[in-house]
């Protein structure tokens, strides 16, 4: 599941792989109808929680960049994985906790083995209840063997990165064993200079582009219409820890792919105790 400012599934290197819901129609098909009886019709691609409706269709860029590391069949780190759009933020990649809540809820309920959380920010010191909500989310995610993946942030407003175990960022902050924290690590396998850190609410570090020797390339939402010619080409490369998460969540569901019997925490610790130091 990729929560965030939603997928351009019809891209031809993310549309092969779009987890849809046989119970549900869509486009001319479409039946108005909740066939599934889980409260949303037609969501037959996902489900657009930020502006409610069946189309989570990403007008911002990030969320489709995120899916093509993690799963597009071109350079996706799981090229035979499936993803399932939950649009949660705006245009401007903004939301709030509750939104990003009810995303976690909906891929838990379609079955998500693994969770993309390629987005987070500081609580300012307290637990809100629409914070609870998270934390209780991730929880639950546990029961359906479901691991979450976050990221650790891009530091403050100077563009330098931050100790996550001073200064939270939720969610990478939850503290259970389902969840994964990440940080960002530049060409030669060191710490970036944006990237949060932190000893114990940060886990492992992956590849996250750096402005030295640029961002890591991916899928793109496209600025043309009708038929594309190959100079409108929608890709382009971009930096972050929004980025590393999803090569771990791509390494999550090619572990799970592999060995779909083992339990959330052996490919956790499997991921945990194999990086390098």
């Amino acid at each position: 599941a990729i929560i965030d400012t939603g997928v351009y599934y019809n891209h031809p290197h993310l549309s092969p792989n779009i987890l849809t819901n046989p119970s549900e129609s869509h486009g001319s098909d479409r039946d108005y109808s909740d066939n599934d009886k889980n409260g949303l019709k037609d969501d037959y691609v996902g489900w657009d929680f930020y502006n409610g409706d069946a189309f989570p269709i990403d007008d911002n860029g990030h969320g489709t960049h995120v899916a093509g590391l993690a799963a597009s069949t071109y350079m996706g780190v799981a090229p035979k994985a499936k993803i399932l759009p939950v649009k949660v933020l705006s245009s401007t990649g903004s939301g709030d906790l509750g939104t990003i809540a009810a995303g976690i809820l909906y891929a838990i309920d379609r079955g998500a083995d693994v969770i993309n959380l390629s987005l987070g920010g500081p609580s300012g010191g307290t637990i809100t209840s629409e914070l609870q909500q998270m934390i209780n989310l991730v929880k639950i995610a546990k029961n359906s063997n479901t691991i979450v993946v976050a990221a650790a942030g891009n530091g403050g407003n100077d563009g330098i990165g931050d100790c996550n175990d001073n200064s939270p960022v939720y969610p990478a902050n939850i503290q259970e064993d389902n969840l994964i924290s990440v940080a960002s690590v530049d060409l030669y396998n060191n710490i970036t200079d944006y990237s949060n850190f932190g000893g114990s609410t940060v886990h492992i570090a992956a590849p996250g582009g750096d402005f030295a020797t640029g961002g890591l390339l991916s899928t793109d939402i496209p600025y043309c219409f009708g038929s594309c010619t190959s100079i409108n080409t929608p890709y382009r490369s971009s930096i972050g820890t929004s980025m590393a998460t999803p090569v771990v969540a791509g390494v999550v569901a090619a572990l799970k792919s592999k060995s779909p019997q083992k339990g959330y925490l052996d490919i956790v610790n499997a991921i945990l105790n194999n990086g390098t130091y």
